[in-house]
């Protein structure tokens, strides 16, 4: 398990409980005040997730590189 899938994870959740509250509520979110704070935290989660997934990728290229080689490999 990596950062991405953790922060992956947790986006989806928030995305998940976001849409149940929203369908079940007429009148969710409530304020622009609380409509804002979601949207902000949303869109943290997202830049998070984006984050965690650049660096996950740039993580993998730097080990693979470091492998050893094998008979065969070029």
């Amino acid at each position: 398990m990596n950062a991405f899938h953790v922060m992956g994870g947790i986006l989806a959740v928030w995305a998940v409980a976001v849409s149940v509250v929203g369908m079940r509520s007429a009148s969710f979110p409530g304020s622009a005040r609380t409509e804002k704070l979601l949207m902000g935290v949303s869109a943290l989660l997202v830049v998070l997730a984006v984050a965690a997934a650049i660096y996950t990728g740039l993580e993998e290229e730097a080990s693979a590189s470091l492998a050893p080689l094998t008979l065969g490999s070029r």
